[in-house]
């Protein structure tokens, strides 16, 4: 199955190392590849090293989530996942191919959560037991989650967590 992801007002969002596009009730975030160095640098980065640590991140966050789905305590906090995706191209506002800014075999979706995300030092009186029980099953970078909450103000569903951190 081909998808193309469209840059649209209000339908994505920029994070750190990918991007979120939401499409048809789905979350799809897609891994960016990092900026090539230009001749103004200052400091120039090691793009492929740059680029294998995104993959890193990729696959550790993915095997967070399959591993949540598979301990029942931690399932209903990632019910929302539904796996890798490949990605054939992505455009941006003005219909221009930019899919070259992104690692295309590297993005997941999940459903489109509804409701504000909290960041994890926001409120750690309820995200400090759920990064506990988190590590408790090995998924252990969880300095950078965000979580939801239901109608009664419980955490209902949990993002942005990995098995490792990728320094």
């Amino acid at each position: 199955m081909k998808i193309l992801l469209r840059e649209q007002a209000n339908n994505f969002d920029k994070g750190c190392f990918g991007q979120v596009f939401f499409l048809d009730g789905c979350a799809i975030k897609v891994f960016t590849r990092p900026p090539e160095n230009t001749e103004y640098d200052l400091e120039k980065i090691d793009v492929h090293g740059q680029t294998i640590r995104r993959r890193h991140i990729f696959n550790s966050e993915v095997l967070a989530y399959t591993t949540a789905l598979e301990v029942e305590e931690l399932r209903t906090y990632v019910s929302h996942f539904r796996g890798e995706r490949i990605i054939s191209k992505v455009f941006d506002i003005d219909n221009n191919d930019i899919s070259d800014r992104f690692l295309l075999d590297c993005a997941y979706a999940m459903d489109h959560l509804q409701g504000q995300a909290i960041k994890c030092g926001c409120n750690t009186e309820k995200s400090d037991p759920i990064a506990f029980l988190f590590r408790k099953h090995g998924i252990n970078a969880m300095n950078d989650f965000s979580f939801f909450l239901d109608d009664s103000g419980k955490v209902a569903k949990i993002i942005d967590f990995a098995v490792q951190e990728y320094d």
